[in-house]
């Protein structure tokens, strides 16, 4: 009769032990909590005085400080390269550098040098401050008119001091969001961390994951440089120059630089109908005439021979190259190295594979004092953590998604440009690890790096999601710049991710699959593919059905009397896998189609 009873006991605490279990899993994700916004660095504005009325704005400066330092730098540049006056032009961009910078040196230990350099703290919903036209910006205005949207009454604003050691900024999130939940009465919150601030909420979650786990409903990272930047790894060694000389001209490598469907329009316009464009110009001012026609041809012959001009290109791109390998140390000796070598807010950015030779080169003898070694080293073992952070993070129950942009090329100021990107951050960065192909080469086989049963390549194949942290909730979107999530299908894709009541996935809605698209031209993120279809394993022709016909497509391709057009084609046409189309594999799709052989699970990708 005891041991009865003590089955029953123990069969009961079992059950309440899994149905505890399978709550705490579920209840994690609350759709409608509040959302706290982590923001990239240029939304972290830092202040003399902050929060008084005297404050002042020292990054990003006011418009005229601003304005005068880029004159400075480009007039700088020109003057030492296209005027061959080396050291005047490197003096007026010195001048253009320490304009930027001065005010936000830290000193040997990494801390600020001026002690009243601080950001504006926000403790209310947006709401309260939606007259500040700076806090206003047109993403936090776009996210909060989203479908879907908690709008600004439950919509919080985190600041922090970006060049502080990210693990002191975490520790502030934390008693942030504690401070939030106590306020809207509430057990979770989402996090939504825009580039750099993704950095700090991966570090917030790499200290203190249980209290993650117990605060935390949804985390959307937004183009956040979860692996580093390569810039930043770059200008940390020395690597300024870049390389465009292949470009045909200077049109041609802005076009080259932007992206081809984000190439700036004004250029293109110029390449497309100039003249019209000059007529109407020259019309509102001089009236129409022959005067005004015969003004609009030469300035069109002007225009397109500096745009198209391949010996000016060649001749701009090399000097600019020779210039500044050869005046590096200059650049370094002003205020810049300060900026880079002091900061640990910028050490965070590089890379594990450039931390060595950053190192060397910002310290060549080791001179770092202990305490700001200290605050360095101590950060590389989060960066080494970050996929499996992420997966703490997913395992925990939360909602966990990651939002990339690819086909971009890198800002051109270090010699890592040709990088698919955002334009800022690489994709292999923002992504948490996809495999990618350098911009200009050949795509990728057709077989994805880690076959768990989907269907990880972008459709063009030059990104396989395989090789992520989070494959299953990873997002890409082609050509859409850094932190452009301003417009309404943007905006309301985020929101769709933030504000669930389950861990999203790239499969569940069409509308969302894993690769998107964005058209400048039209200000919309679109489905590149709908990742909610199911594709089987000799769909040769991609059309639904396994026949004879995808056998005879099959077996033309393997001996090269045909090309399976679609790379999705060539995927589903490799049924043993091997990575090769062949007469083996070609026989295999014909038994199928004739019922020979069977599909099974292993069979269907998505």
């Amino acid at each position: 009769m005891m041991k009865t009873h003590l089955k029953r006991a123990m069969s009961l605490l079992l059950c309440l032990t899994m149905l505890f279990g399978m709550f705490v899993g579920a209840g994690a994700v609350t759709p409608d909590a509040p959302v706290i916004y982590v923001a990239d660095i240029a939304e972290n504005r830092l202040y003399s005085d902050p929060d008084t009325a005297s404050m002042r704005p020292v990054f990003l400066p006011d418009e005229e400080t601003l304005t005068n330092c880029f004159a400075s730098i480009v007039g700088g540049l020109l003057y030492a390269t296209v005027g061959g006056q080396a050291k005047d032009g490197t003096d007026l961009l010195v001048r253009g550098i320490n304009g930027l910078v001065r005010d936000i040196l830290c000193d040997q230990y990494g801390e600020s040098e001026s002690i009243d350099i601080g950001v504006n703290n926000y403790k209310y919903p947006l709401s309260y401050y939606q007259q500040d036209e700076e806090l206003m910006t047109e993403m936090v205005l776009a996210l909060a008119n989203a479908e879907n949207s908690v709008g600004l009454d439950d919509m919080y604003y985190f600041t922090y001091d970006w060049r502080m050691d990210p693990m002191v900024n975490a520790a502030k999130l934390k008693e942030y969001i504690d401070a939030v939940k106590a306020r809207e009465g509430v057990s979770r919150v989402s996090l939504l961390g825009a580039g750099y601030g993704g950095v700090i909420i991966n570090t917030y979650g790499y200290l203190y994951k249980s209290h993650a786990g117990a605060s935390l409903s949804s985390c959307v990272f937004l183009h956040s440089p979860l692996h580093g930047s390569s810039i930043v790894g770059d200008l940390m060694q020395g690597n300024l120059s870049k390389t465009l000389v292949d470009s045909e001209s200077i049109a041609d490598a802005y076009n080259t630089i932007s992206g081809t469907e984000r190439a700036n329009a004004f250029v293109r316009y110029l390449n497309d109908d100039p003249y019209n464009l000059f007529l109407r110009l020259f019309e509102d001012v001089f009236g129409s005439g022959e005067y005004t026609n015969m003004l609009s041809t030469f300035i069109v012959w002007v225009v397109n021979a500096f745009l198209n001009s391949q010996d000016m290109w060649a001749d701009l791109a090399k000097d600019y190259n020779l210039y500044v390998t050869s005046n590096s140390a200059a650049l370094y000796n002003s205020y810049l190295g300060d900026f880079l070598r002091f900061t640990p807010g910028l050490w965070a950015l590089v890379p594990e594979e450039m931390f060595a030779d950053a190192w060397g080169f910002m310290f060549p003898a080791d001179e770092a004092s202990d305490k700001l070694a200290k605050k360095i080293n101590d950060f590389r073992p989060v960066l080494a953590a970050t996929n499996q952070t992420l997966r703490d993070l997913h395992s925990a129950g939360i909602n966990v998604c990651v939002v990339s942009g690819y086909n971009l090329q890198i800002a051109p100021l270090t010699g890592t440009i040709n990088e698919s990107s955002d334009c800022m951050v690489p994709t292999k960065s923002s992504s948490a690890g996809a495999t990618c192909v350098k911009l200009g080469e050949a795509t990728l086989t057709v077989k994805q790096a880690i076959d768990d049963g989907h269907y990880h390549l972008a459709p063009d194949a030059s990104v396989d999601a395989s090789t992520c942290a989070l494959p299953e909730n990873t997002w890409f979107i082609r050509n859409l710049p850094n932190m452009r999530f301003t417009s309404v299908s943007a905006a309301n894709f985020v929101m769709w991710l933030l504000n669930s009541n389950h861990q999203r996935t790239v499969w569940e809605d069409g509308l969302y699959p894993q690769y998107q698209g964005y058209s400048r031209g039209k200000n919309l993120v679109y489905a590149l593919d709908n990742g909610t279809k199911i594709y089987y394993y000799g769909d040769c022709n991609v059309d639904g059905y396994v026949n004879a016909a995808d056998a005879r497509v099959a077996l033309r391709h393997s001996v090269g009397l045909e090309i399976i057009p679609t790379h999705r084609g060539q995927v589903l046409a490799d049924v043993d896998t091997d990575g090769e189309i062949s007469a083996a594999d070609a026989r295999s799709i014909l038994r199928l189609a004739v019922g020979l052989d069977m599909l099974d699970d292993k069979d269907a990708t998505a």
